[in-house]
């Protein structure tokens, strides 16, 4: 497919972007530094060099973890593709006569009232409901 082509390395493209994206920050930071310094402002600047690492640091952190989760979902469907899903199925159940007609059990008895096949020992019939009385079983 046209999608799995696309973003078949997304993945690891994404978690390149994260370095890139991370470095990038970094040299900022280390510029916007040096301007401070040269300023005369030494605590600011390792103020602002600190938390910008911190956010840069976290950033890239998510970037890169979201990369991992698309190469992790991708391989979960390229697994899934090849999955032999036939073992999870339960086994058929084998007769040895396929065309046999089924035996009605011996306390099979009909409703009086509709005539339906009431089995067991039911106290009512499933079709119409009437009640059936001890009577009528035998």
């Amino acid at each position: 497919m046209l999608i799995d082509f696309l973003f078949k390395n997304s993945g690891s493209r994404i978690k390149h972007l994260a370095v890139a994206v991370f470095g990038v920050t970094m040299l900022f930071l280390f510029l916007v530094f040096i301007i401070i310094l040269i300023s005369g402002q030494f605590l600011y600047g390792i103020i602002i060099l600190c938390i910008g690492f911190i956010f840069a640091w976290i950033f890239s952190i998510v970037i890169y973890a979201f990369g991992e989760l698309c190469e992790s979902v991708f391989e979960i469907k390229e697994i899934l593709k090849k999955a032999d899903y036939s073992s999870m199925m339960p086994p058929k159940k084998r007769t040895s006569q396929t065309n046999a007609k089924a035996i009605p059990p011996s306390n099979a008895y009909n409703c009086p009232k509709c005539g339906a096949r009431v089995y067991g020992n039911e106290n009512f019939c499933t079709k119409c409901g009437a009640k059936i009385s001890q009577i009528s079983h035998f």
